[in-house]
């Protein structure tokens, strides 16, 4: 925060001499004796200009933003580039939370009196809007005015692994290192990079040396905790995640991180009672519908609506739970993602069904739609239902399949399937994984899948999302194998053609993706191959899942290692 001494204002001498000594007294961290001056000469001069801007910077150090913003402003109002006053103005805004009217202060001062700070400042607010972008602009433009800034350098390190440019990030972090050896939030960072390039014994060291700085860091035990996850020691992370809640009681990111380790080893009753916390970690609040929420309490009778969120694979998994809902409520109401929507409708015909389209993350807004049908008694999002419904693995029920997939539209793809010939028919899919960090964690080239492709007698059936020619003409090309694709298959647009495609098939052989979701959720016998550190719903240590029982999965047996797994899928084609 910036601090001006006090200015003459053409007031009585006494009251400029009791400011002077006041600002001494300020300077010497004596903030009552401080405060007290300042209270005494605006009890004199109301509007005296330089009291007020003392007198708010002052509340601002003591952790009183709200005060301090108040006071700016009336410095303001009389002295509108007052350019200190302004800064401040922002410091405070950021602290309370108000980082859109903080970034109105820094973009006035970045065009009229820009420095290292306020481009700093203005990615901090960037940052926190989850404006990555933008972030990265500002701290950029930060560090072309002062190369060696430490919070510009450790900032950007930060928004530069959320963006997933790992090894950039590690530069930042190290220049911030190289001013300040033992800067812990840049040790942090420079940790995260580590991780995200498979250098875990490197991200443990920076992260021990981060703790021994500062135990009290909570973000740093997070960081701690996720690599211990990584490797599968559960007991560990349970323990950092304690430490970092302990020390940020409302860090959601690490109530989660709990709640999925939890869950991951199998700890369903203490894992679904924290798993709520995913709408503010995910940033994506509970919808805004006017029922109570359901509690687990009885509904025979009752009429309910239950909501879509997170992504298609979630949609499907929670779907699992419809069934004991539609067994006794008087009625149900299903709002999902539209792509699921005709699945959805055949699968439960006592449910009602709205769909609704998703567009880049975005939901649409089906609140008029949903309220033109009438009241509910209760309302509840798809994820909350596991935690009445699945409370430990004898609640899940042994159901090969729950969804039905278009009786046309399957006798189709079993002509297209008859047609390649005698022999299995096994479809395939082998990326997966929305941001770069989980594609680099699941994904397996399909360069890789040689043995498996070469097995005997077996038709391959194109099952990945995206474009895969350049992919598909590799492996004709250098194997003479055809993996089978049509055109008019569209797994991203037209889930409902999808699943029917899948329902045809013998055999699917997928890595973690939404696929192996569907063709669980159709009883379709499906080989899944997992990345030594799962995510939480396959759990560990089994080759079965309590959610799918046509599902068998195939683990890495040490992290970055497809070759064990690809060579038993091989091995049991063969077999």
């Amino acid at each position: 925060m910036k601090r001006r001494a006090a200015a003459a204002n053409g007031r009585r001498p006494e009251i400029e001499q009791r400011l002077a000594e006041s600002w001494q007294r300020h300077q010497h961290n004596d903030w009552i004796g401080a405060e007290t001056g300042y209270l005494e000469v605006l009890a004199q001069a109301p509007d005296h200009v330089d009291a007020l801007y003392l007198l708010g910077t002052l509340r601002l150090q003591r952790g009183m933003p709200a005060e301090a913003i108040a006071l700016l402003e009336r410095v303001l109002a009389k002295q509108p580039r007052h350019d200190s006053a302004l800064y401040n103005l922002g410091i405070a805004r950021q602290n309370t939370g108000a980082h859109d009217q903080a970034i109105l202060c820094f973009e006035r001062l970045a065009v009229r009196a820009p420095s290292a700070d306020v481009w700093n400042n203005l990615g901090v607010s960037f940052q926190a809007l989850d404006l990555l972008d933008e972030a990265r602009d500002a701290f950029c433009k930060a560090l072309a005015r002062d190369a060696e800034h430490l919070l510009a350098n450790t900032n950007l390190a930060c928004v530069l692994n959320a963006l997933d440019e790992p090894l950039e990030a590690e530069r930042h972090a190290r220049a911030a290192l190289a001013k300040v050896p033992d800067h812990a939030p840049a040790l942090n960072h420079l940790s995260a990079s580590f991780r995200a390039q498979g250098r875990h014994d490197e991200a443990r060291a920076c992260l021990d040396r981060a703790l021994a700085l500062r135990p009290e860091y909570a973000e740093a035990w997070f960081n701690l905790g996720i690599l211990h996850q990584d490797r599968n020691e559960l007991s560990d992370a349970l323990r950092c995640y304690d430490s970092a809640i302990s020390l940020s009681p409302d860090d959601a990111d690490a109530r989660l991180n709990r709640a999925s380790t939890l869950l991951l080893a199998g700890d369903f009753a203490r894992g679904w009672a924290e798993y709520d916390c995913r709408f503010v970690a995910h940033h994506t609040p509970r919808r805004h519908f006017p029922w109570p929420l359901w509690d687990g309490s009885p509904i025979e009778g009752k009429r309910l609506l239950l909501y879509a969120e997170q992504g298609v694979g979630d949609e499907i998994m929670f779907a699992s739970c419809f069934p004991d809902l539609l067994h006794s409520a008087g009625r149900v109401v299903i709002e999902c993602d539209s792509r699921l929507a005709p699945l959805f409708q055949r699968s439960f015909p006592a449910a009602e069904v709205v769909g609704g389209k998703v567009e880049k993350g975005a939901r649409e807004d089906t609140t008029a739609r949903i309220a033109a049908l009438g009241a509910f008694d209760f309302q509840a999002a798809m994820g909350d239902l596991p935690r009445y419904l699945r409370p430990n693995a004898a609640s899940f029920p042994r159901i090969e399949g729950y969804l039905q997939p278009h009786p046309d539209h399957l006798a189709k793809w079993g002509e297209r399937c008859a047609s390649l010939g005698s022999g299995p028919k096994i479809g395939i899919s082998w990326r997966g994984g929305r941001t770069g960090a989980q594609q680099r964690l699941r994904s397996i080239a399909l360069t890789e899948w040689e043995d498996i492709l070469a097995a005997p007698g077996v038709h391959f059936v194109n099952l990945q999302y995206g474009d895969t020619v350049a992919e598909r003409r590799f492996v004709k090309e250098r194997l003479g194998i055809d993996v089978h694709h049509w055109d008019d298959s569209n797994p991203l647009t037209d889930l409902d053609d999808f699943a029917a495609q899948i329902a045809a098939l013998d055999l699917v052989i997928s890595i973690d993706n939404a696929t192996v979701h569907l063709a669980g959720a159709l009883g379709v016998a499906t080989w899944v191959l997992l990345p030594h550190s799962p995510d939480w719903r396959w759990l560990l240590g089994s080759d079965d899942t309590p959610w799918y029982p046509s599902l068998r999965l195939l683990r890495q047996s040490a992290s970055g290692t497809w070759s064990t797994v690809l060579a038993q899928v091989a091995a049991r084609l063969r077999g």
